[in-house]
């Protein structure tokens, strides 16, 4: 992660979603190469959870471990998915972020192979000597992002809806089936991003500043045994 390089989101809740992107539309051109589609993940985590601890104490050092993919594992012709491990790192405000891409065949993911997982989560992060061992999966993570472009700094714009959990790891956190975060989530990476004149205008939209972190929120949500 280019420690020059700003990254800001709001939060608003999930009824602002068909306001929030026809703004968007209007400020924002389409994100030329990839404007619409599902991000996929699973995160990591020691079975005492000391990763959702650091976010949720608000330490100075925290870590995020997660497996990533874009593609739709119910389409029947995928025999592969390209997925990206990512470890991100943050002391205070200076971050950094390793992402390598791997191919996993697809029906260890359809099923949540658990033992798969955690099985290629201990080969693939030996080599990250400063994350806590061991690690295992914990619970998917998917949403619809909206990917934009500001045209006046060329900074990049997402907007995320339906934020959801389908699996969770039983034998670490209780299960409540399919959950649905109540947020949606306005991100803004780039440089001189604060620059942006329209910036104002999410106040009026709902949104407020937060450093919000999907598994911490989603994990909670969980852990407090709010269903979707």
């Amino acid at each position: 992660m280019d420690p020059l390089r700003s990254e800001q989101k709001w939060v608003a809740a999930f009824g602002a979603q068909d306001f929030a992107l026809g703004w968007l539309r209007h400020v924002c051109l389409k994100d030329p190469l990839y404007p619409q589609g599902t991000v996929f993940s699973i995160y990591y985590d020691t079975p005492r959870l000391d990763l959702y601890d650091e976010k949720v104490h608000g330490d100075y050092q925290k870590t995020k471990v997660r497996l990533r993919w874009y593609d739709d594992l119910s389409k029947t012709s995928l025999r592969e998915v390209k997925v990206f491990l990512e470890v991100k790192t943050k002391m205070g405000q200076a971050g950094k972020k390793v992402r390598k891409e791997f191919f996993i065949p697809v029906e260890r993911l359809r099923r949540w192979d658990v033992d798969f997982l955690k099985d290629w989560g201990e080969t693939h992060l030996a080599e990250f000597q400063e994350i806590p061992r061991p690690l295992f999966p914990i619970l998917s993570i998917e949403y619809d992002r909206h990917r934009f472009v500001c045209p006046s700094l060329g900074a990049r714009v997402s907007l995320d809806v339906r934020i959801r959990s389908s699996w969770i790891n039983e034998e670490v956190v209780p299960s409540l089936g399919k959950t649905l975060a109540p947020l949606i989530v306005f991100e803004l990476k780039g440089h001189h991003t604060m620059d942006i004149p329209w910036l104002t205008d999410l106040v009026r939209l709902g949104f407020r500043p937060q450093g919000y972190s999907k598994y911490a929120a989603m994990l909670s949500q969980i852990l407090q045994g709010v269903p979707a």
